[in-house]
């Protein structure tokens, strides 16, 4: 790990979550982080390979927002997703 992953894991941690969706195309989907809200991702925001998803999966990732088009609003995002190996 590099030294800014190391302070960003120290200042900022990863949170747990589950997949919950993968959509039909493959390229993005939902999980759920621990209070149980719903948050979007897509395959840019994956640390690990998009054919590694599947539902139930474990992972952690940093909350972020994302522009919701059909609500026309912010709303709950997931980045920098790594599977959780603990």
């Amino acid at each position: 790990k590099s030294t800014l992953d190391v302070l960003l894991e120290e200042f900022d941690p990863l949170l747990p979550g589950v997949i919950k969706t993968v959509l039909p195309n493959g390229k993005s989907g939902f999980l759920t982080d621990s209070s149980g809200s719903d948050r979007f991702f897509g395959v840019r925001d994956l640390k690990i390979k998009p054919s590694e998803l599947t539902a139930g999966l474990k992972v952690k990732f940093r909350p972020t927002t994302s522009f919701d088009k059909k609500k026309n609003c912010q709303s709950p995002a997931a980045t920098n997703i790594i599977l959780d190996d603990d």
